[in-house]
């Protein structure tokens, strides 16, 4: 082919683009809305699919084992054997007592505070075990029934902690607290009405209201719980086991959200079938409109037949500007999915996660999503206009005529 016929048909395709606009807007609008909806779809999908495995291992709660008391007590010395394990990255017994906070009238559940108990937070900050005045810190719920505690931030509170039970009757021990925070009351883990502090302001409290030192937890039938923490998303379940095994009862805290997976899944599922609607509506709507726009454009085809083009050629051509408007249209619904589900992610992580989130990665195997479009519907464009192309010069002078 010589170079002026290749600025001829170049020419020509370039052409019938613009000259054909209007009726490939309809082809172009359904591509680029297919595409883009595609493309989040499975934009979406992996990225919660991702998210939930980097949380499995970048939050605590995900990685929580509880265990309990069964055939082996949660006596200082097991929990010691527990932290030997491989893959454990902390084990802490649940200490609680009970407190009353003269300021208001209210009572507390008084918790320590440990690496597997970090409630979010409404406002202030978690701080060391006492600050410069020898003053322990303490994190209370942000509200107790209709009492808005959030002002109490940065002064202390007197709490009575009741450390001993004889026949009913309490003993009480008097103590000061600083607040350095007030922790989301809906947080459900522990309590609505659970305050925290550091482990070693708590475990002495517990102790003297089990009425023995750390040596004699065993003889009470040791802790009531512990808390065990994984080193990584993927040791959980094979941790779980072993601690079974070891005569705990272990409840992994994945296995009590064993609906979230699921979900994922469901999300997964659902993005996959979306695409797919969206491949074949994309593949036969092109048929569709290029199947009536060949009809619409028998006289030209008359004349490039009557002028000696060879069938192969006025499909060339036209499938040079199918090329042009669907190659465009994917361009244009890729640049609009992968925009949305860029913004889609920043949402996500402004406004849920307070921007812990990671970001909306597009992964090599989403560009296939654009590709897989332009092929199949150049594809089913073609084939729909082949036997149009294909009709000899006398069938198309005659209907012509």
């Amino acid at each position: 082919m010589s170079a002026r016929d290749t600025v001829t048909w170049t020419d020509l395709v370039v052409g019938g683009v613009r000259r054909l606009r209007g009726r490939y807007v309809s082809l172009a609008v359904v591509v680029s809305i297919s595409c883009a909806g595609s493309l989040f779809a499975l934009l979406l999908g992996s990225y919660a699919d991702r998210q939930t495995a980097q949380d499995a291992d970048a939050t605590a709660v995900l990685r929580e084992i509880t265990l309990y008391p069964s055939q082996t007590l949660l006596t200082p010395a097991t929990l010691d054997g527990v932290r030997g394990e491989d893959g454990v990255e902390s084990v802490s017994p649940f200490l609680r007592v009970t407190a009353g906070m003269r300021t208001t009238g209210s009572d507390l559940s008084l918790v320590a505070l440990t690496p597997a108990i970090r409630p979010p937070l409404v406002a202030g900050s978690f701080e060391p075990a006492e600050d410069d005045r020898g003053v322990p810190g303490v994190v209370l719920p942000a509200t107790i029934g209709s009492l808005d505690l959030r002002t109490l931030v940065g002064r202390d509170v007197d709490l009575t902690v009741t450390v001993a039970l004889d026949e009913g009757i309490g003993t009480t021990r008097d103590l000061t607290f600083h607040v350095t925070g007030v922790s989301d009351p809906t947080y459900q883990v522990d309590a609505p009405d659970a305050a925290y502090a550091a482990f070693e302001v708590v475990e002495p409290l517990y102790l003297d209201r089990l009425g023995v030192g750390e040596d004699g937890v065993e003889a009470v039938g040791g802790y009531d719980k512990a808390t065990v923490v994984a080193a990584a998303g993927t040791d959980v379940e094979e941790l779980t086991r072993t601690l079974q095994g070891q005569g705990f009862q272990a409840v992994s805290r994945s296995q009590e959200l064993a609906t979230l997976p699921g979900i994922i899944v469901l999300i997964r599922t659902a993005g996959g079938v979306v695409v797919g609607l969206l491949l074949v509506i994309s593949a036969v709507s092109a048929g569709v409109l290029v199947t009536s726009l060949a009809r619409q454009r028998t006289s030209e085809l008359g004349v490039l037949r009557s002028v000696g083009w060879s069938p192969a050629r006025v499909l060339g051509l036209w499938l040079g500007e199918l090329g042009i408007v669907v190659t465009s249209a994917v361009v244009v619904g890729s640049v609009v999915g992968a925009g949305a589900g860029l913004l889609l992610g920043g949402a996500l992580r402004e406004g849920i996660a307070d921007g812990q989130l990671g970001p909306v990665e597009i992964a090599p195997q989403h560009l296939l999503v654009p590709l897989v479009f332009l092929v199949l519907t150049v594809l089913a464009a073609s084939l729909a206009i082949t036997r149009s192309a294909a009709r000899d010069v006398v069938s198309v002078l005659r209907s012509l005529s």
